[in-house]
């Protein structure tokens, strides 16, 4: 029995290195094929997506209400009297009041959104591709040209020559829009706008279903869990699941706060230095918020442009107050909301951007981040346990003063008189205690100046 069980196993082991072969061969011999299988397949999920997302935003709205009432049920004279049934039932009702008002919560922000916001920005959008605004536009660029190319008329010649040509190219597209977009409401457009509506209205059902069901399905996925796998692997992997919702949670959700604060704080302030477009621009600012590191230079350049176009000075006082917007998110407002909510260095902030945007879009420039956390906790993790199993230390300072294994030890004992010492000095008691003394110094300095 026992050489049978031994020879399914490499049996088994055998056909997944033959399984993985023939997928990585599939999935690198065409890499861009493989990464439309992907969208086409996000594509068809992405009502359930939605509802995740969804769900996942209401949730703690609904924690917040229904911790609310439990907590004033059990504040009650008579809680201690009633049946373990009675308040098992309480819970319950004060868990789906909880999620009804996460979902008006939802319903109120969508209709704020589409009734308040919406109209302004497709007012402002309308006022720009306006064709006297775009004429406005050329003759403003003109005198701008005239003016700084007067003394290189060849140049201005040929700067003249290519706006003309943009300016020719924007008024035919603007004078067949309406044809255009007559052909592609009856097909394309309408089409899109259903599906979509359609996937958004299956998301907030699947939202509202997965609020109600929580509990359910959580206990139910461990369930699962516990029955599946051995007991150190299913507690590693319910570790696992909290530390992401841990970093997913705090990452979405504090960005989303932190993205919509600014939005308010661009608007009252473009409004009040009475800047153009103050709707529309300070969505875009809180929209490319949300994306970390190249968010805020994403919105501002092409708001900045939009003004230069109108009003050079009112530009340089947008840029001022973009500067000062960020500075105040980036050091004040984001720390406070975020804190350190994914661990990782700005380095590695930007190389997630970069890979996840380049595979998955705007999508990816967003959860790019949370993911790469995810992904560099288990890294961390597994380094971690096979450095203890070796016996080495776990501490990554240790390792920046070695050039080969024999010097850990050394390194390890380096690091713990440094510590020491530090903790001498910053001493700011009235006694006084000798300094700490430390074996082996001459071989502790003679590793130091071998660096």
């Amino acid at each position: 029995m026992k050489k049978n069980r031994i020879y399914v196993k490499l049996g088994l082991m055998l056909l997944s290195v033959v399984m993985a072969s023939i997928v990585f061969q599939v999935v690198f011999s065409d890499l861009p094929a493989f990464f439309d299988v992907v969208r086409s397949f996000i594509r068809i999920i992405s009502p359930i997506l939605y509802g995740v997302l969804f769900a996942y935003l209401m949730n703690p709205v609904m924690e917040f209400v229904k911790k609310a009432l439990i907590s004033m049920m059990e504040r009650r004279k008579n809680y201690s009297q009633m049946d373990p049934a009675q308040i098992r039932a309480r819970k319950h009702t004060c868990h789906v009041i909880g999620a009804a008002c996460a979902i008006l919560t939802m319903l109120l922000f969508f209709y704020l959104a589409i009734g308040l916001i919406v109209p302004t920005v497709v007012e402002n959008i309308t006022a720009i591709f306006n064709q006297d605004t775009i004429i406005s536009y050329y003759n403003r660029i003109n005198n701008w040209l005239h003016q700084l190319l007067s003394d290189q008329p060849e140049i201005e010649a040929w700067a003249m020559t290519k706006i003309e040509d943009l300016y020719d190219f924007v008024l035919n597209w603007l004078a067949e829009l309406d044809l255009r977009e007559a052909i592609l409401s009856v097909t394309t457009q309408v089409f899109g706008v259903l599906k979509g509506t359609m996937n958004f209205v299956l998301g907030l059902v699947i939202a509202v279903y997965m609020l109600l069901g929580k509990e359910k399905f959580l206990a139910q996925t461990k369930k699962v869990v516990v029955a599946l796998l051995p007991e150190k692997r299913a507690n590693r992997l319910l570790e696992v699941g909290r530390r992401t919702n841990r970093i997913f949670s705090g990452f979405v959700m504090g960005k989303i706060i932190d993205s919509m604060i600014i939005g308010v704080i661009c608007y009252i302030f473009m409004s009040i230095l009475r800047l153009p477009y103050p709707m529309l621009i300070s969505v875009i600012v809180g929209v490319t918020n949300v994306i970390p590191f190249f968010g805020p230079f994403i919105g501002a350049i092409p708001s900045a442009v939009l003004i230069l176009l109108i009003n050079p000075i009112q530009c340089f006082i947008f840029i001022v107050l973009i500067v000062v917007l960020q500075q105040f998110d980036g050091n004040i407002l984001g720390p406070r909301i975020l804190g350190d909510s994914v661990g990782l260095s700005s380095f590695w902030i930007l190389i997630a951007i970069t890979v996840f945007s380049g595979l998955f879009g705007f999508a990816g420039m967003v959860l790019g981040v949370p993911v790469f956390a995810v992904l560099y906790m288990l890294l961390s993790d597994y380094v971690s346990g096979r450095l203890k199993e070796k016996g080495h230390p776990q501490s990554t300072e240790v390792y920046g003063k070695i050039r080969s294994t024999e010097d850990i030890e050394l390194a390890v004992k380096m690091t713990e008189m440094a510590a020491e010492r530090m903790a001498f000095h910053e001493d700011d008691s009235d006694t006084y205690e000798e300094e700490p003394e430390i074996e082996d110094m001459d071989e502790l300095e003679e590793f130091r100046d071998d660096g």
